[in-house]
């Protein structure tokens, strides 16, 4: 199969926007888009997915600003490398401004070989058919693990327990002496699957925990047939770092914009 960084995208959009109408507490339509919130800073809560098939308008972008005004949030919009032009003419004249950047990496798994080493790791898989203690020792850990060990915030648990509910996902943890202290998802999609949510209790970090856990989701997906693995990345950070080294190639970056909330005197 031919390694196209432009279906990779475009799929990985539509992933994206299914995601957000399924899991966001509120979601809504957007030109050939959507948007959607549940808290702010949320992943949920921004736009994607716009101007991919068509051009877009001021009147557009002005709604999405309304969106986000009403939850007194930023606006936020996550674009694509093949976002039409005219999307950000006007996130310029909208005063929005860059504020992360992801970098998307890829793995064809016809081309991908799993170690056949054996990991001597517990892992555990978590679905929405797995027992109720098993999902709330997987997402008190995963929330632990993206806040540095700081308490869970009440939303940030509700959004982990959609995550792992949702019938695309399947989850992945691993245990130690009877505590899940890394926990990782592949959300599959189409014939892809995307690496999401990998996370580390701050105490279990540098011990490879994040390799072994991509390499046990890379041959999951393989076992399934599908074609391709995909996951996003902070320029330069540790997903960056290890997915090179398991073979995974850059197949594109995407920006986050953001603009402010308009405070009413």
């Amino acid at each position: 199969m031919k390694d196209s960084h432009f279906d990779i995208a475009i799929r990985d959009s539509r992933r994206m926007m299914q995601s957000v109408e399924d899991i966001a507490t509120v979601s809504e339509k957007l030109g050939d888009g959507i948007m959607g919130f549940d808290h702010a800073g949320s992943w949920t809560s921004k736009a994607v997915g716009l101007a991919l098939t068509s051009a877009t308008d001021t009147a557009t972008l002005n709604r999405l600003i309304e969106f986000y005004q009403h939850f007194g949030a930023p606006a936020r919009i996550q674009t694509s490398p093949y976002s039409d032009p005219s999307l950000y003419e006007h996130l310029a004249t909208l005063n929005f401004r860059v504020i992360d950047w992801d970098s998307v990496f890829f793995w064809n798994l016809a081309e991908t070989h799993p170690s056949k080493e054996r990991d001597s790791r517990h892992f555990k898989y978590v679905d929405l058919n797995s027992s109720d203690a098993l999902k709330d020792a997987f997402v008190q850990s995963h929330v632990r693990g993206f806040q540095n060990g700081d308490t869970p915030t009440r939303e940030d648990v509700q959004l982990a327990h959609k995550m792992v509910n949702h019938p695309r996902v399947e989850c992945l943890s691993v245990w130690e002496e009877g505590v899940c202290v890394a926990t990782a998802g592949n959300e599959y999609f189409e014939d892809s699957v995307t690496l999401i949510a990998g996370s580390v209790l701050p105490e279990f970090r540098n011990q490879g925990l994040q390799t072994a856990m991509i390499r046990k989701r890379i041959a999951r997906a393989k076992e399934r047939g599908l074609h391709y693995a995909v996951v996003a990345s902070v320029p330069g950070g540790p997903t960056e770092r290890n997915a090179s080294r398991l073979g995974a190639r850059l197949a594109y970056q995407q920006p986050l914009f953001e603009r402010a909330v308009d405070h009413v005197s």
